[in-house]
């Protein structure tokens, strides 16, 4: 019997601990106002600071015959809202928006 409750007690712990570490999902994740803030030549890293959120990868290429890498990430917000950027050598060469507020 000691052994059942045990294993109940495990079973309902492990899951809360796990899931412990795991950060929220911020309801908005960029603004109008932090879009207007990103400028280009900005570092992957100072855009997902100013933003408070990492960009989701959409896209990744690589050419090493003269050393490009050109990465594509998007914040979307549950409204459908977006801003979209790309960066080539890990720097900020475009960004655009539908529908930030």
């Amino acid at each position: 019997m000691k052994t059942m409750k045990w294993l109940t007690l495990l079973c309902a712990l492990v899951p809360s601990v796990l899931l412990s570490g795991c950060a929220p999902v911020p309801t908005n994740p960029v603004s109008l106002d932090e879009f207007n803030r990103v400028q280009p030549g900005m570092t992957v890293v100072q855009v997902e600071a100013l933003v408070g959120a990492p960009g989701q990868e959409v896209r990744r290429d690589q050419d090493p015959r003269v050393q490009l890498t050109f990465i594509a990430l998007n914040w979307k917000n549950p409204d459908g809202s977006v801003m979209m950027t790309s960066f080539q050598n890990g720097r900020l060469v475009v960004k655009s928006q539908r529908g930030l507020r």
